[in-house]
């Protein structure tokens, strides 16, 4: 029988990953990184699995030398033998879930290496270790230092390499394609689980995987409420259609929103999808190696406000987009997004999904949004869709 191994990137890129973090620890006095995050532990090891954030405990502990060790039950560990080229995976029971603490053994395996002294980075924000978890660790490593390394990934992350460029650029495929099959569903008297279930359809066809954010299809009044989305609710003449895809491909997301107008649109939604256009378009032009990110965003705030001041908006320009689980279609939890009130300076190789939303609480939604890839001298638009409120 052959080996079920099949990396979604090469074992080289694999060691360099870990590599620049081994070298971001030292620089910062971290002797041993717990990640917690599956994200960040798929990033450095190729480990996945659909169970994400709900089936037990995960952790891959960083050395500050030597190759990271993936902690999982013996139920979830087998997946390591399809994606991960890492050597070695210490399992615990799945049983022990119910019966004891997974912490307690985690806690036991950095003692016999170790690892239970100087300053242990670990990972503090959303999907990060819990309250209670966190107490275990502490109180049973009483030697080590613990320090918020929430960021120690997300720095790296935030620059994709050749290899992740590529498979992005697979995901904008698919994503645009099943967009594009969506939009052409939508007509009077089709409902939003028809345009749906047509976007679905032609990215799994063409090869994409489950989503790590799922389809965002909603109309008419209920357009106008933020994360409402498909529920047999038919299409009427005058209605928008509020549409967010991003499909998935080896776990990397690239996210693309557009709106449609069933019939003619009223002037009050061409004004308010006129803002978004200005806002995505601005943030665009403004997106180079080099370039501030809160100068982009201040720049597009004062498009989006010289249209649209009326209207309920999100309060961000952008977001890092890659590798994500569900329920999130952001890489990074804490860096990488734009707004006006943070500010870091882009790099060539960085990949955002540029958008804006605008509602009218109750009444509408307009929307446009792509996938970008930051280069030396601008941005390549990855989602390839027509920038415009389309009409059926």
């Amino acid at each position: 029988m052959g080996s079920l191994t099949r990396l979604s990137f090469s074992p080289a890129e694999y060691r360099r990953r870990w590599e620049t973090v081994q070298e971001v620890m030292a620089a910062q006095g971290i002797s041993a990184l717990v990640l917690s995050n599956l994200s960040n532990i798929c990033y450095l090891s190729g480990f996945q699995t659909i169970g994400s954030y709900g089936y037990g405990v995960y952790a891959l502990i960083v050395p500050l030398r030597g190759e990271p060790v993936l902690f999982a039950s013996d139920f979830e560990s087998h997946n390591a033998d399809i994606f991960s080229p890492l050597s070695e995976i210490v399992r615990y029971r799945v049983q022990d879930q119910v019966t004891s603490s997974p912490i307690e053994r985690l806690a036991q395996l950095m003692k016999e290496r170790s690892w239970d002294v100087g300053r242990i980075g670990c990972e503090t924000e959303h999907f990060g270790l819990t309250g209670q978890q966190f107490h275990v660790l502490r109180t049973r490593l009483t030697g080590a230092q613990w320090v918020d390394a929430a960021v120690v990934v997300e720095s790296i992350k935030l620059v994709k390499s050749v290899e992740e460029i590529a498979v992005v650029k697979r995901a904008a495929e698919l994503t645009t394609s099943g967009m594009l099959e969506g939009m052409q569903a939508a007509r009077e008297g089709a409902s939003d689980n028809d345009i749906a279930a047509a976007a679905y359809a032609k990215i799994v066809s063409d090869g994409g995987e489950y989503f790590s954010l799922q389809p965002v299809i909603t109309s008419g009044r209920r357009s106008g409420i933020p994360h409402s989305t498909f529920r047999r609710e038919r299409l009427k003449r005058g209605d928008v259609l509020f549409m967010e895809v991003s499909a998935a491909f080896e776990r990397y997301s690239a996210p693309a929103l557009r709106a449609v107008s069933i019939g003619q649109p009223s002037e009050e939604v061409c004004r308010a999808f006129e803002a978004c256009k200005a806002s995505v378009t601005t943030t665009m032009a403004n997106l180079r190696s080099g370039a501030s990110t809160r100068e982009a965003a201040r720049r597009a705030g004062k498009a989006l406000r010289a249209i649209a001041p009326d209207l309920v908006w999100h309060g961000y320009y952008g977001y890092s987009v890659g590798l994500a689980f569900p329920p999130m279609g952001n890489d990074c939890m804490v860096l990488g997004d734009i707004t006006e009130e943070t500010d870091y300076e882009l790099r060539a190789g960085m990949v955002f999904h540029i958008n804006t939303s605008l509602r009218k609480i109750g009444e509408f939604g307009v929307t446009m949004g792509d996938t970008v890839l930051v280069t030396e001298t601008g941005c390549e638009t990855l989602t390839r869709l027509p920038q415009e409120l389309s009409m059926r």
